[in-house]
């Protein structure tokens, strides 16, 4: 791993520029946060992507190469594959996996303000999407900032028999929403921001946990009121909640592994 990312960086730090950088370190700090949180990762699979300006000046998008696992990403080993079909690797060592590629650059093309796209298969928001009646149902507070952002993927088809069309399938259903639960599958997350996919990521996990236990408590539970639900939404911003999550959780992450800011 280590001889990776120097044959990586004598090649290309030299030309990464600020923002490019930051964006490289956010999003290799996502892929280690979530790795430390129990149930987010599979192994080598799933995938985390940002746009970033490449080190050409190109749009790009950063995205892991497929066989690293996310302990291993640092923010020099992130590709920067092309936004128009996310399989020509402008920078970096290594390929994205082909599923990735495709679902990737399909919704960040459909998607131009979209800043992020985490596709992972948590434990209890998968659980969700294999129930019949997957409806993402707002018992408790942290679930209000989903009103209204979740659509549904209600036909399995595997990516593999459907690869060339897929990204765009993904966005016809997803249109403006933030939230993607694939049946028997897992879950994508949009966010305008890396702050916003993680945040969005993480508390959809949290809230789709607490209503399967309420499921499994076969008692019937209070969904709750339209109108607290939209006056907790709008106050749940970015600058607010977002931003200090993920700052906050990168404090951790890079005193742990300062090493993923290479």
């Amino acid at each position: 791993m280590r001889s990776f990312v120097r044959r990586w960086m004598v090649h290309s730090s030299r030309k990464m520029s600020s923002s490019n950088r930051t964006d490289r370190i956010q999003l290799a700090a996502c892929y280690r946060i979530l790795n430390e949180w129990s149930g987010f990762t599979t192994g080598i699979d799933n995938h985390l992507s940002c746009k970033t300006v490449s080190s050409n000046g190109l749009k790009a998008i950063l995205i892991i190469p497929y066989g690293m696992h996310w302990s291993e990403v640092t923010a020099s080993s992130l590709l920067e594959v092309d936004v128009d079909t996310g399989r020509h690797v402008l920078s970096g060592l290594g390929q994205p996996e082909l599923s990735a590629a495709v679902i990737h650059s399909g919704i960040h093309r459909s998607r131009p303000n979209m800043k992020a796209l985490f596709h992972c298969h948590p434990i209890h928001s998968t659980a969700l999407s294999c129930l019949e009646d997957s409806t993402y149902r707002i018992v408790q507070q942290d679930q209000a900032i989903f009103h209204g952002e979740i659509a549904y993927d209600n036909q399995y088809e595997t990516v593999y028999r459907t690869l060339d069309n897929e990204g765009e399938r993904l966005s016809t259903i997803l249109g403006s929403k933030s939230v993607l639960l694939h049946t028997n599958h897992g879950l994508s997350v949009c966010g305008n921001s890396v702050a916003e996919a993680l945040y969005k990521t993480y508390f959809f996990e949290l809230g789709a946990k607490i209503l399967l236990q309420c499921y499994s408590s076969n008692k019937r539970f209070k969904e709750m009121d339209v109108k607290e639900i939209s006056a907790i939404k709008s106050a749940i911003t970015e600058d607010d909640y977002m931003k200090p999550f993920l700052n906050a959780l990168m404090r951790i992450i890079l005193n742990k592994y300062p090493e993923l800011k290479k």
